[in-house]
């Protein structure tokens, strides 16, 4: 029935699966090894850091005390599979926005984005000296669409390739507000294309009366999480410009540098190439009184007396971050 080399090839086969499964179990007794990927630990980088570096170095006015209020998921989007439930924005956009007010070394980032611990302290006796900010930044990752695909897939002579191509549509609104106000100052409105494909081949063949099909394939998918990240980050650079009224004309040359999540040129930042000195003569801001940073010298020192004005049972961030 079956030729002498269909055999070997089946005796082969069968070899190295029971090798593989052999290689890949572990006595119960002891410790799977782990495996080992690229660099374990490293720090998170984004071409658009570029953009925040460009910035300090252009800004060298009065830093603003900024907080960070509730940047909330309302795509209303999750994923429900056999590995688990999830959803497919990062609960977590707050604290990825407090990051970027830190790197663009602008402003005075006040937290409030969990003062549980600041009240703990103050409800035990604690003398905390609270910093008011001048403004905080509120809004939402609000629109999560999933566009419509397309590909081909064709087989001549048991011979076949297939190719597909996904898109997702991610949209969010951030708001800067004067906390003193009310007033909305700046704002920033943006959106990206996540592109996901795959690409595949495939043969079959008889050997015999037997046939014998071989699938490969390859997935590309590009990082939901670390898009967003860029997005954020973006977002942060145009409310903190139309903040102080910068004008970015020098920074403008490395969004054209940066396609998707990379860095196309790679030039280091805030050289005197590309980076305009600040005017040092020139009022850096219009209204000083609006980013006057925090005086901690006429500052009042709370007390656990005046902290108890908190609700300690109110849920101060109404939304899961």
């Amino acid at each position: 029935m079956f030729n002498k080399n269909f055999i070997k090839l089946i005796l082969v086969i069968s070899l190295l699966v029971l090798g593989s499964g052999c290689a890949a179990t572990t006595p119960f007794k002891e410790d799977m090894t782990l495996t080992e990927g690229p660099m374990p630990v490293s720090q998170i980088h984004t071409p658009y850091d570029s953009l925040l570096s460009c910035l300090s170095s252009t800004y060298l006015g009065k830093k603003a005390s900024i907080g960070v209020g509730a940047v909330s998921d309302e795509t209303g989007k999750f994923s429900i599979s056999d590995n688990g439930n999830g959803k497919y924005v990062t609960q977590a956009a707050g604290d990825i926005v407090q990051s970027a007010l830190l790197q663009s070394k602008v402003v005075r980032v006040v937290n409030r984005r969990d003062p549980r611990v600041m009240k703990l302290e103050a409800a035990f006796g604690g003398k905390i000296k609270w910093i008011s900010s001048d403004y905080h930044i509120t809004g939402s990752i609000n629109s999560l669409d999933f566009l419509p695909g397309g590909g081909i897939d064709a087989t001549i002579y048991g011979v076949g390739a297939k190719y597909r191509q996904h898109r997702m549509l991610i949209g969010m609104d951030l708001f800067l507000t004067d906390t003193r106000t009310s007033e909305v100052v700046a704002h920033s409105s943006i959106f990206k294309q996540v592109v996901a494909d795959e690409i595949g081949v495939n043969i079959g063949r008889f050997f015999g009366n037997v046939l014998v099909a071989v699938d490969m394939g390859e997935q590309h998918r590009e990082a939901i999480h670390f898009a967003l990240r860029n997005m954020l980050k973006m977002a942060v650079f145009e409310m903190l410009s139309d903040l102080y009224d910068v004008d970015t004309k020098s920074c403008s040359s490395i969004l054209k540098n940066v396609e998707g999540v990379q860095d196309l040129n790679q030039k280091p930042v805030g050289t005197s190439a590309n980076v305009e000195p600040f005017d040092t003569e020139a009022e850096p801001v219009a209204d000083s009184a609006s980013v006057e940073p925090f005086d901690t010298e006429a500052e009042p020192v709370a007390t656990s007396a005046n902290v108890e004005s908190f609700d300690a049972e109110a849920d101060w961030r109404d939304v899961s971050f």
